[in-house]
């Protein structure tokens, strides 16, 4: 069954076990797809959708009833092979086309269309690709068998052996996928370790705690730091090429196509769960633009996380006023340097980010909406802006 709530496990935002593509019967023509995706998908002239449609024509209703029956890490490993090659099939190639990027709607073919309508039914998500299923459960460690149990502390461990489990590229480019599924595998970890410390804050701040707070605010300014330091390491040319995030990877997370009246994302960045976790925790507004956008994320995240997440929401006030009220000046210094931590996150975010859009490049294609696509300068100041207020949103956390 999911975790509720207040049962969370030691692996906080990332999968509980390793994920796999072991998958009911039905499910494994799609798993034999996606090992063949990236020789297709990622080559000049290349257009899968004929190649989708054909192999996926048809669905046996039966189907069903062997997802209705997977365990829970299955139905997740369904989720992101079926959603990565729904997503290959809304793009067509990568790097996309001009037709691909101007669709507003489009069919499934049956065998991907009713299987990602029942998974995310099931899940509690949107009908297409998320951050989660297409990278935070997407990944493979030699050695380390899937569906079994591992440590956040291991997976750091053995972060430069990670590898994606299902691949769109091939080639160097598939190294820089590589590097982007790392640097969002070690936040989460990072994640995984300061949860406890978050809930166990709202405990300390009900039972008037004030020694706990302390310690668990302590707990927090280092992990933050730890997500700092992260993007440093990783959100950097040598790493991820600004050519291959913006012409190859991000673009394939993007849906951005019409459902029931309602534009769906995709996957994107706003839906990582630790920075949703640190803006709850310290009550950080988000009102403005890319603060909206980090709150309409929440729906792409398992209903178990966004379950959590609205449980901090609530109790975030009053461990802001006890800290404040209650437990003193040592409190309140630490409070500001979990702040500063974050602001030098969010900060670093931005100027990298911009860096990366004044790239020169033709394919780009925002995944959120918030930069729209125009020549690279502008892009970057568009980003810069929108990032700014959200920026100032964190400095305005901090207590006086």
């Amino acid at each position: 069954m999911p975790l509720g709530p207040r049962e969370t496990t030691s692996t906080g935002f990332l999968p509980s076990w390793v994920p796999t593509d072991a998958l009911p019967p039905a499910l494994m023509p799609h798993v034999e797809a996606c090992r063949a995706l990236a020789a297709r998908y990622h080559r000049d002239g290349a257009d899968v959708r004929p190649w989708l449609a054909q192999t996926f024509a048809a669905w046996d209703p039966r189907g069903i009833e062997d997802l209705a029956q997977a365990s829970d890490i299955a139905r997740d490993g369904a989720m992101s092979a079926v959603s990565m090659l729904a997503h290959a099939f809304r793009w067509g190639a990568m790097p996309a086309g001009d037709d691909a990027r101007a669709l507003t709607a489009l069919d499934l073919p049956l065998g991907l269309a009713a299987p990602l309508r029942w998974l995310a039914q099931r899940l509690g998500v949107p009908a297409c690709g998320n951050l989660y299923h297409m990278v935070i459960a997407n990944w493979r460690l030699p050695g380390f068998t899937p569906g079994t149990a591992y440590s956040p502390a291991t997976l750091r461990a053995e972060i430069e052996r990670t590898t994606t489990m299902h691949s769109w590229l091939q080639g160097p480019m598939d190294g820089h996928l590589a590097a982007t599924l790392r640097c969002l595998l070690l936040t989460e970890v990072a994640g995984a370790e300061m949860l406890p410390a978050v809930m166990r804050l709202g405990d300390a701040a009900l039972r008037r705690d004030a020694k706990e707070t302390v310690a668990l605010l302590h707990t927090l300014r280092a992990g933050i730091a730890e997500v700092s330091g992260v993007l440093g390491r990783y959100m950097r040319p040598q790493r991820i090429a600004p050519e291959a995030f913006l012409s190859v990877i991000q673009p394939h997370f993007g849906w951005g196509l019409q459902q029931d009246g309602l534009r769906l994302d995709g996957a994107s960045g706003a839906q990582t769960a630790t920075i949703q976790l640190l803006d709850a925790a310290f009550g950080v507004r988000r009102e403005s633009a890319v603060g909206a956008m980090a709150m309409q994320a929440r729906a792409y995240l398992p209903a178990a996380q966004r379950a959590l997440l609205e449980l901090v929401d609530r109790r975030a006030p009053s461990v802001r006023a006890f800290v404040v009220e209650v437990v003193g000046p040592e409190a309140t210094a630490l409070w500001n340097d979990c702040l500063a931590s974050l602001h030098q996150w969010r900060r670093a975010h931005q100027k990298r980010g911009a860096m990366y859009l004044r790239t020169e490049n033709a394919s780009y294609h925002s995944v959120s909406g918030i930069v729209a696509k125009q020549d690279s300068r502008s892009r970057a100041a568009a980003f810069e802006r929108a990032m700014e207020e959200h920026v100032q949103e964190t400095i305005d956390a901090r207590l006086r």
